[in-house]
């Protein structure tokens, strides 16, 4: 019985030492590598060692190789029931949960039941040629190569962002964190890839298919958006030393909407932040704290140093820009509609407050302003970043297009 009798045929009988040897510890050990080496491969994109645009090509690759190792094993598995005289349909049973377990030992330890069967005369029974011990070598090498897969898939760690903080220490604890900042999610579209890290802020954004100059938005430096800070700074402490869980830690977006809950839990209450993302690239966002704890979440950073980069506060249906280095003392704003980062190319926005008092600019150390809001309980609002154009933002939210429009005229007459 050739290879491809004996893997894509359903025709003929063998034994249970060539069923063992031959074709369930090598399909299975494939079947194992097949699935590890596609989490190493989403390993290394995380740590932006391998391009992104290889992960589909790879991930249909591994899809077919499963379904053929699948469709092979099955093949195989029909050929071992017709040892016992039974009609290939009993492989049926190795689909049922547990009870595939019970017909697999009985394919591997009971020896046949029948010396002459009908399926003899289809195909000869298969008889193992040429020496044993290169099909135990064969089985050997897959074996090594699947512990390897194994061992990198659990050893290769992701890439920690750590944050700069001798700008920003007023808006912190006086501490260094401890914690390591590694992705928790991350989320992709065909027109971006976002990662979320371990305080569950926003710490990159790729644009994909990019014609503007920029493909990447730096936001590794500084605050990042959607820290959460407690005003209790005990409090703050703790939370700045644990990590948020992710309900998701990989979502594809395709025509439609996914959310990811981030989960924080501290030693007295939990803290939540339901996220919503689009295709589009906007977000929305609802954070949950207990207790009447008052915190505080920040746009971000600048999206630029010097006099690239502009604040705007949209309040009261009045347009408030800031340059970087211009901003002196803290500043409260009510009712407020829109704030947003922007420069030449890029634009860093939140907009659709809920159960938001009031928004608060207050200058860093090099004069830079820094914007965040008061939330207490449940507190929604709606995000974007990405690149400044105008029919994306209207579409997304109308009001976005005055921040837009507001841009193109300052940067005309600056």
């Amino acid at each position: 019985m050739s290879f491809y009798e004996f893997f894509f045929l359903t025709k003929g009988r063998i034994s249970r030492q060539e069923f063992f040897i031959r074709g369930f510890i090598p399909l299975t050990l494939l079947l194992v590598m097949n699935g590890t080496l596609l989490n190493v491969l989403n390993i290394f994109i995380l740590n932006n060692q391998i391009e992104y645009s290889w992960l589909t090509q790879v991930k249909l690759i591994s899809i077919l190789l499963y379904f053929t190792i699948i469709y092979m094993a099955i093949c195989v598995a029909i050929k071992r029931f017709h040892d016992y005289n039974k009609s290939g349909w009993y492989v049926l049973f190795l689909f049922i949960p547990l009870v595939n377990i019970f017909v697999t030992s009985i394919l591997i330890f009971k020896n046949t039941s029948a010396t002459d069967t009908k399926y003899d005369t289809i195909i000869s029974t298969y008889k193992m040629n040429g020496p044993r011990w290169a099909l135990l070598v064969f089985n050997l090498i897959l074996l090594f190569i699947s512990i390897i897969a194994l061992g990198l898939s659990k050893n290769i760690t992701l890439p920690s962002h750590q944050d700069d903080n001798s700008k920003d220490s007023m808006y912190f604890t006086s501490e260094k964190y401890s914690l390591d900042r590694s992705t928790i999610s991350i989320i992709q579209s065909k027109n971006y890839i976002l990662k979320i890290d371990t305080l569950g802020r926003i710490y990159s954004k790729i644009l994909l298919n990019n014609k503007a100059k920029t493909s990447q938005i730096d936001l590794t430096e500084g605050i990042k958006p959607l820290y959460l800070r407690f005003k209790d700074e005990n409090l703050n402490r703790e939370a700045s030393s644990i990590a948020y869980t992710a309900s998701k830690t990989n979502i594809f977006l395709n025509d439609g909407s996914q959310k990811v809950i981030l989960t924080q839990k501290l030693t007295y209450i939990v803290v939540t932040k339901e996220i919503t993302f689009y295709p589009d690239g906007h977000y929305d966002v609802i954070i949950t704290v207990p207790d009447n704890l008052k915190y505080y979440i920040y746009l971000g950073s600048p999206l630029a140093t010097g006099n690239k980069s502009t604040t705007l506060i949209y309040n009261h249906n009045e347009k408030i820009i800031i340059k970087n280095g211009s901003d002196k003392g803290k500043h409260l704003y009510e009712n407020t509609k829109v704030i947003a980062y922007f420069s030449d190319l890029t634009i860093q926005v939140m907009y659709s407050f809920l159960n938001v008092k009031s928004i608060i600019v207050e200058p860093d150390n090099n004069d830079n302003p820094i914007v965040y809001f008061e939330g207490l309980n449940t507190t929604g609002f709606s995000g974007y970043i990405g690149v400044k154009k105008y029919n994306k933002l209207r579409n997304i939210n109308s009001i976005l297009t005055d921040v837009i429009d507001f841009s193109w005229f300052s940067r005309l007459f600056s």
